[in-house]
């Protein structure tokens, strides 16, 4: 026959026992929810900040054209990209350009809005041998704000 004080004291462990047992359980879901969901943020995240940069790559849809004249002295493009450099204005233009032969030349480029109006030009003068590349800052007028779905043409300057 279990006296009373022993029934309590049993009771009593084997309530800590379970309330211990659920508490770890409770604390294992919860690890678990805490890093799934971080998880799903996390990716989240990356989907949005991914969406943004391309979001902005198709907003702006810039075209860059490279004349005759350049093509056949041995310039060739690649990448480019719009950048803030002066007053915050998006207004340099950032072009990986290529050399299939030595290269020594004066160049201007323009940039053309939507409706063919020009609204900024830049001359630089570039000197690379054939096989070089790198990217180059064409810096416009600080009044200049890059818009979107412009083109730059890049020409020999007069």
């Amino acid at each position: 026959m279990i006296k009373f004080g022993n029934a309590l004291s049993i009771s009593v462990v084997l309530f800590i026992s379970l309330a211990s047992t659920s508490c770890n359980r409770i604390s294992e879901t919860s690890k678990k929810v805490i890093n799934k969901t971080g998880e799903t943020v996390g990716k989240g995240v990356s989907e949005f900040a991914k969406g943004v940069d391309e979001g902005v790559s198709k907003s702006y849809e810039c075209k860059l054209e490279v004349s005759d004249q350049l093509s056949k002295l041995g310039l060739r493009t690649s990448k480019f990209r719009i950048n803030k450099i002066t007053n915050n204005n998006k207004n340099t233009l950032s072009v990986y350009c290529m050399f299939v032969s030595n290269f020594k030349q004066n160049v201007s480029v323009k940039v053309i809005d939507s409706n063919g109006n020009e609204y900024g030009r830049v001359k630089q003068s570039i000197e690379m041998l054939k096989g070089e590349a790198q990217f180059f800052d064409f810096i416009f007028d600080d009044k200049v704000e890059i818009e979107d779905k412009s083109t730059f043409i890049i020409d020999l300057a007069n």
